[in-house]
């Protein structure tokens, strides 16, 4: 548990090249939506949920490790609703966050880029997702059961406990009617049922 709780409050972390990334967002994605940039909170939550700001903020920070293909996230930021150019309105909408982004002191100005089809949170702001966190030390817990030893089992059981402490609630539970965040929802409620 203390591990788990360790890595939540990290507020840099030592890449690979040695870099140290100095920032970081933290980010709750079970029950309420919630970010923080170096331990102060972003508006967001005092925003009105249907924000096009909360919604590109959810999906650029859930997929931050991989990207997010622009395509899936104009499904996911602008939804069914009907719109004459959805790539323009998306364009704009990062614009728009990026300016949001930059009012609440964020350094730098790329956090959000397109490349390749693909759109990127920046490596320059580490991000600390609860849902991540959970997903991987799940994983784990399920890698070793395959050894049974006893230690093995020992340590499995310690990670589903930490791991289901995590769990807060619904994955971004006021937004579960869109379908990105009903799906992953789902995902993570089987993994918490299976074990929790």
């Amino acid at each position: 548990m203390l591990k788990i709780l360790f890595l939540w409050e990290i507020s840099c972390k030592i890449q690979a090249k040695g870099e140290i990334m100095a920032h970081t967002i933290k980010v709750q994605m079970f029950g309420n939506f919630r970010m923080e940039f170096d331990g102060v909170p972003l508006i967001a939550e005092k925003m009105h949920k249907e924000s096009q700001f909360n919604r590109l903020m959810q999906a650029m920070l859930h997929y931050s490790e991989t990207g997010i293909p622009k395509d899936k996230l104009e499904e996911q930021v602008i939804g069914e609703r009907e719109i004459d150019a959805p790539h323009t309105a998306l364009r704009v909408i990062v614009y728009k966050t990026k300016q949001k982004l930059k009012q609440l002191g964020l350094p730098g100005k790329d956090w959000i880029y397109l490349k390749d089809g693909i759109y990127y949170w920046t490596r320059d702001i580490e991000v600390i997702e609860d849902a991540a966190l959970f997903e991987k030390k799940y994983r784990e817990a399920e890698a070793l059961k395959k050894s049974g030893t006893v230690e093995d089992t020992d340590r499995r059981l310690q990670i589903y406990l930490d791991t289901c402490r995590m769990y807060k609630g619904e994955f971004l539970a006021a937004y579960t009617a869109e379908t990105w965040v009903a799906a992953e929802n789902k995902k993570y409620h089987q993994m918490f049922y299976n074990y929790c």
